[in-house]
């Protein structure tokens, strides 16, 4: 596996060579061709993405922690629709989504959450959690009328893509520390 020096150095050199195909393209007053990753400047000093690199270790961790997060909101989302399921079916059907379809969210919802809040296939459950997400984001926009972020009273949809990233961020990194997939091998 690489360390992020040298995945930086990749995107460093991806970056110069694209700015420098588009004779010398400027991004926020930056020369693209110029351009080095391995730092950001923040005003001063300058910010080595270097000093991140013993996080790397703490991986195990995060994930562990974004987990946990995500699959004890999952259950608090979960449970009321659980213990009233006919409420929530009417609604979502009043809005064209099938009564399966909410049967399966509800019970993704709460049941997913858990298995994420245990460590149990982990995988699986981020991988329909982010598929249950993508949908949402399609249904408020197409059928609810939702915009990203709303001020009003509308349906918005920036929550909803938020947890879809962090379900696509658990896949990736998988169950984390002290999980039941780590325990059982999965």
């Amino acid at each position: 596996m690489q360390n992020l020096a040298e995945g930086v150095d990749a995107v460093s050199g991806a970056v110069r060579l694209f700015g420098g195909a588009f004779g010398g393209l400027r991004l926020l007053g930056c020369d693209c061709s110029k351009l080095n990753l391995n730092s950001i400047i923040i005003g001063e000093p300058v910010i080595h993405l270097a000093m991140f690199e013993p996080l790397v270790a703490y991986t195990q961790y995060f994930a562990l922690l974004l987990r946990a997060v995500v699959g004890l909101t999952l259950v608090l989302h979960g449970y009321p629709k659980l213990k009233s399921p006919k409420m929530a079916v009417e609604w979502m059907r009043a809005v064209g989504v099938p009564a399966t379809a909410v049967w399966l969210a509800i019970f993704l919802e709460f049941f997913g959450g858990l298995s994420l809040l245990i460590g149990f296939l982990v995988p699986l459950v981020a991988f329909f959690a982010a598929l249950e997400f993508a949908l949402i984001v399609v249904v408020k926009k197409s059928k609810m009328g939702g915009k990203y972020v709303r001020m009003d009273q509308g349906a918005s949809y920036e929550i909803d893509v938020t947890y879809l990233l962090l379900s696509l961020t658990i896949l990736v990194l998988g169950a984390g520390a002290l999980s039941l997939d780590a325990l059982l091998g999965i």
